[in-house]
């Protein structure tokens, strides 16, 4: 199953060894050992299902089909933190928020050290507005994986928001000191982020004019008013509303 994985390129060699595995594991005996073989197969489906295209290109039915293999996958193997992981993919592409980041934190209770989990909750949490907790999870990401562009712009996106935030609810000394420590994070972070091999990779002029995360128009705006206002007394960061689909997803396709 794990070489048919390696072999994304021939589609019909992926499926001949999966399911050769997959007869293989049915003739072994029924004990925790098979259903661990099992589970690793169902997730093996599952990405098959939506990786040939690629995830971002992936359609509704084919994300659909991939999470019934998911899920699956977490029934015969409750600790599969992979699978795990796949299923909070899943549901945040359906939108099921809530049910993303549950599934999200679950594989990361099971394997503190997976960079996936980290990164794309932060995705979750900032597409719900919970700024203090997308903060949170990508300060933790960075601390483990310092080269993580995606953690970066998520942090830099968050800090942005709170300071406008700050702003909005009204000002004081005390809170000019705060916004501004956020505005300075948020400039530092978008930068970081912006500067990245992987932000160059998905820059419009790499991919047919398309906009995405960190290249936004928003993420435009925010790093120019953070950029403007550095240094300033007294900071006044105009609100930028973000796109429901901000974020900058991490695919991670280990076997």
């Amino acid at each position: 199953a794990r070489l048919g994985m390696s072999s994304m390129k021939d589609l019909d060699k992926v499926r001949e060894r999966l399911d050769r595995a997959e007869a293989f594991a049915e003739g072994a005996p029924n004990d925790y050992g098979r259903r661990c073989a099992k589970s690793f197969i169902s997730r093996a489906r599952g990405i098959f299902a939506i990786r040939p295209g690629g995830a971002r290109s992936a359609s509704t039915d084919q994300w659909a089909i991939a999470e019934e293999h998911f899920s699956h996958a977490v029934r015969l193997l409750p600790t599969n933190a992979n699978a795990l992981f796949w299923m909070g993919m899943a549901a945040m592409e359906f939108g099921r928020l809530t049910e993303a980041a549950d599934m999200m934190n679950r594989s990361l209770l099971l394997d503190p050290d997976f960079k996936g989990p980290y990164v794309n909750l932060g995705v979750i949490y900032l597409r719900m507005g919970e700024l203090d907790r997308t903060i949170e999870i990508s300060n933790a990401c960075l601390s483990r994986y310092p080269s993580s562009p995606q953690s970066s712009y998520h942090l830099g996106v968050a800090s942005y928001q709170q300071a406008a935030r700050c702003y909005a609810d009204g000002e004081s000394s005390e809170k000019e000191q705060l916004i501004g420590i956020a505005l300075e994070v948020a400039r530092e972070a978008l930068q970081t982020a912006r500067e990245s091999e992987e932000a160059q990779k998905r820059a419009p002029a790499r991919i047919g004019g398309r906009e995405e995360s960190p290249w936004l128009p928003e993420d435009e705006r925010m790093l120019e008013e953070a950029e403007a206002l550095a240094g300033s007394r007294s900071p006044a960061p105009m609100p930028v509303r973000l796109p429901p689909t901000v974020g900058w997803r991490f695919l991670n396709w280990r076997t």
